[in-house]
C-alpha cells in the first residue's frame, strides 16, 4: 500500500471520485474483515448487519445503475490509492436532507487531516448533486473518533438526542450535526489557508 504514516496530508494529495467495482472489495474487507472487535468498538452490532453477500450485491447493483455524477457513494483517494469512501444515504428531497457517513480502510489514513480535507468537499458534492440544502451527520456518543473529526474540522453539534441507528443493537445517544452549503465553503477556505 502506497499510504505512507507520517505527518498531516496536504489537501491537494486527496482526490474524490464515484465509487465503483474496484472499491467493492476493500468496502466488503472493511465491514467483514476488519481485526476482531474493531467493527463492534464503532457501536456496530455484527448481527445487525446484512450478510456479506447480501452487502456486496448490493454494492454491485449501485455501481451497475450508478449514472456518473449521480453516485450517492464518493471514493476517497490519498495520492491516486483508494483509502475509503463518504457516502449518503435517507435522501430526503422534500426536505432537502441526507445523511453523511464516512468509512476509511486503512488505519494509516486514520488521523492525518484526511478527513478534514475530504469531508467538505464531499458534502458540497453531494449537495450539488443532489440539490440538498443540508448534510445531517449523526456521530454516536461511543464512536470517539467521529465527535473528534467532526470538532477538529470545527463543528459542533446541533444538539443531542437519542436514536435507534441501524446496525446497532439498541438506542444509542449521539450527537447530530447539520452542514450546509455555506458552512462546507467556508470549511473549504479554512483547509486552503
Amino acid at each position: 500500500m502506497a499510504v505512507k504514516n507520517a505527518a498531516m496530508v496536504q489537501p491537494w494529495r486527496i482526490t474524490l471520485r464515484d465509487f465503483c467495482r474496484d472499491d467493492i472489495e476493500p468496502t466488503l474487507d472493511y465491514w467483514y474483515r476488519s481485526p476482531p472487535g474493531y467493527i463492534e468498538a464503532l457501536g456496530f452490532d455484527r448481527s445487525q448487519m446484512r450478510s456479506e453477500s447480501e452487502m456486496a450485491q448490493n454494492l454491485e447493483h449501485l455501481c451497475a445503475g450508478g449514472v456518473v455524477g449521480e453516485m450517492p457513494w464518493l471514493t476517497v483517494e490519498l495520492d491516486g490509492v483508494a483509502i475509503g469512501v463518504h457516502l449518503i444515504n435517507q435522501i430526503d428531497r422534500n426536505r432537502g436532507t441526507a445523511s453523511f457517513h464516512a468509512h476509511y480502510w486503512h488505519s494509516a489514513a486514520r488521523g492525518r487531516g484526511v478527513f478534514r480535507a475530504s469531508f467538505p468537499r464531499s458534502c458540497v458534492m453531494f449537495l450539488d448533486r443532489f440539490r440538498l440544502q443540508r448534510i445531517i451527520v449523526v456521530a454516536p456518543i461511543h464512536n470517539p473518533a467521529s465527535i473528534r473529526s467532526m470538532a477538529n474540522i470545527g463543528l459542533q453539534p446541533d444538539y443531542r438526542d437519542r436514536m435507534h441507528l441501524r446496525f446497532c443493537e439498541r438506542a444509542v445517544d449521539v450527537l447530530v450535526f447539520h452542514v450546509t452549503r455555506e458552512k462546507c465553503l467556508h470549511l473549504l477556505e479554512e483547509v486552503r489557508t
